[in-house]
């Protein structure tokens, strides 16, 4: 197993005690750094070239949200349609993290801009925690899902499904009033 390197501080501190700091100026040093880091950390500019999360809400008992979403569309080719995924996981790290939730429609958008405005039918995933079951559309079931037009200053996609009921394998039902998007393309 591969160790973990020290954090910084720890090195920073060593060479503080190495070159003959006192107590007092160590923490003088460590509060220093401290601030630095939450004086960049709150800057307005720095905020803005941090890349959006996004999130999901499932209007249910208990509510179900997530603090990530994302939106990607798969282009396929060949005449065929293409396939849009809103995910509340990294689309390329695939269900990492819980709940981990899927929309997958089919869609002839070649852009998530392109998405503004329209509905598309699709199959919906829910997992509320690891090791759970899957709840999901029946098989050929789907749900309209409503895309509004990009949030300019986010840099997100909202999207909306109404009410409607998935089911695990055993076949129980989980109600869900209404699931909101925003989420990053």
């Amino acid at each position: 197993m591969p160790q973990t390197p020290y954090p910084w501080w720890r090195y920073a501190l060593l060479l503080g005690l190495f070159a003959g700091c006192s107590k007092e100026k160590m923490d003088a040093m460590v509060n220093t750094v401290k601030d630095q880091a939450n004086a960049i950390a709150s800057n307005p500019t720095i905020a803005k070239v941090l890349p959006a999360t996004g999130n999901v809400q499932l209007a249910m008992t208990p509510p179900v949200s997530t603090t990530a979403a994302y939106v990607k569309i798969h282009k396929i080719g060949d005449g065929r349609p293409n396939v849009v995924h809103f995910t509340s996981y990294e689309p390329t790290g695939g269900p990492n993290q819980f709940p981990a939730i899927l929309v997958r429609g089919i869609t002839t958008a070649n852009e998530v801009a392109e998405l503004a405005g329209k509905n598309v039918a699709a199959s919906v995933y829910v997992q509320t925690k690891s090791g759970a079951s899957v709840y999901r559309t029946r098989p050929g079931d789907v749900i309209e899902m409503s895309i509004s037009p990009p949030v300019a200053d986010k840099n997100t996609v909202a999207a909306t499904l109404p009410g409607f009921t998935l089911y695990d394998p055993q076949g129980q039902p989980m109600v869900v009033s209404q699931m909101t998007w925003e989420a990053v393309p």
